[in-house]
């Protein structure tokens, strides 16, 4: 059905509103992406531990691939270098 005449537009994005690559580069200029906001809450001891198990949870699915069904289990050199930073971390 066609829209009337004399209603204005009033579909699509705003003017003046930001795409994709715009937000992408600003959080760039701005120093702290959201995987890098994820990684320091977690990272901080200060933090509630369940708040810090979240923020783990969330930035895992961006650093470590994810296990196709029946696929043998193999450890990364990520997952290897995460297991030591938080052993460390923890004898702190």
């Amino acid at each position: 059905m066609p829209r009337p005449k004399g209603l204005p537009k009033t579909e699509g994005r705003k003017k003046g509103s930001k795409n994709k690559v715009t937000r992408e580069i600003e959080l760039a200029r701005s120093g702290m992406l959201p995987l890098d906001y994820m990684l320091k809450v977690m990272r901080d001891p200060k933090t509630k531990q369940e708040l810090r198990m979240e923020m783990a949870k969330a930035a895992a699915r961006y650093i470590h691939p994810r296990q196709r069904a029946g696929a043998p289990i193999q450890k990364s050199e990520t997952a290897e270098r995460t297991l030591k930073l938080s052993c460390k971390a923890s004898r702190r």
